[in-house]
C-alpha cells in the first residue's frame, strides 16, 4: 500500500490537489493507497468553515472508496463532514507508515 500524506497548507500551495490526483490515479490503476492529513493541512481543516472548497474536495475522495486518516479529531468540522475522517492515534499512524510500501508527502 502507498501512503500519501497531505501536510502542506492549501493557503500557500496547491500540492494537496496533486496528492488527491495521485490518489485517484493510483486507485484507477488498482493500486491501494491511503491519505493521511497532517501538519499544516490538518490545522487548516480544523479552522476552515464547513462550506470550504478544500474540505469539499477532501470529502469527495470518499466517493472513490478512499479513506482520509487524521491523527486527531477535527473538531471544527460539522457532523456531516466528520464522518469522512478516520481518526487514528499517532502510534497507529506511525505503524501504518512503517507498513506502507511507499510514503509520499504533499
Amino acid at each position: 500500500m502507498i501512503t500519501l500524506i497531505l501536510s502542506s497548507s492549501p493557503l500557500y500551495s496547491d500540492s494537496f490537489e496533486q496528492g488527491l490526483n495521485v490518489a485517484l490515479n493510483l486507485d484507477e490503476l488498482g493500486q491501494r493507497c491511503q491519505l493521511v492529513l497532517d501538519g499544516e493541512m490538518l490545522c487548516y481543516c480544523e479552522q476552515a468553515p464547513a462550506q470550504d472548497e478544500v474540505l469539499r474536495k477532501l470529502t469527495q475522495i470518499e466517493l472513490f472508496g478512499l479513506s482520509l486518516l487524521a491523527a486527531r479529531e477535527v473538531e471544527a468540522l460539522s457532523i456531516r463532514l466528520k464522518q469522512h475522517f478516520i481518526v487514528r492515534s499517532e502510534r497507529e499512524i506511525s505503524a501504518l507508515l512503517h507498513e506502507s510500501a511507499q510514503v509520499v508527502v504533499f
